[in-house]
């Protein structure tokens, strides 16, 4: 038996028209052994959609579409080093011929290499490959190819947030 926390979450477009997701912890747990042994995911979805009526009631905006997360424990510790607005992007086709994309933030270049145009070495690609079996293109909802045609670092830019 094992019971994981769930948030739900919301997305709306703020004042300035950007994308702002919350998340709310449900009372709901996920729990592996209930229905004998089927989950109670129905329970979980059921609590979610509650409570999207309940926020629908008290806004005046409604919230077209939600979601739900379960929180799993990590398999790992973060690298404190680490610099999250360097990120690794692997351009991979679907099964249908359609383009899409894995984003990695933080990509390992202690392990992996880039040439001068910023593309990451063949190894990586196959690493990336067992990570795209497990994957669809959210674009198509089609499952992605084997094999990537490229992986390239990119910096994500800040918007000039100062942390005080």
């Amino acid at each position: 038996m094992a019971t994981f926390d769930v948030y739900a979450f919301v997305k709306y477009l703020d004042a300035a028209e950007r994308i702002v997701r919350l998340g709310y912890l449900l009372r709901e747990v996920y729990d592996t052994a209930a229905n004998a042994g089927d989950g109670n995911m129905p329970d979980v979805l059921d609590a979610a959609a509650d409570l999207v009526t309940a926020l629908n009631v008290l806004t005046d905006d409604a919230t077209p579409e939600y979601g739900v997360e379960l929180v799993v424990p990590g398999s790992g510790t973060p690298a404190i080093y680490s610099n999250n607005q360097v990120r690794a992007f692997t351009r991979i086709y679907d099964t249908t011929g359609e383009k899409g994309g894995i984003i990695v933030p933080s990509w390992d270049d202690f392990v992996f290499d880039e040439d001068n145009q910023n593309v990451i070495d063949p190894a990586y690609n196959t690493a990336a490959a067992v990570a795209a079996l497990l994957l669809r293109n959210p674009k198509t909802g089609e499952d992605f190819e084997l094999v990537p045609q490229y992986s390239q670092s990119r910096t994500h830019k800040s918007r000039n947030v100062i942390n005080d």
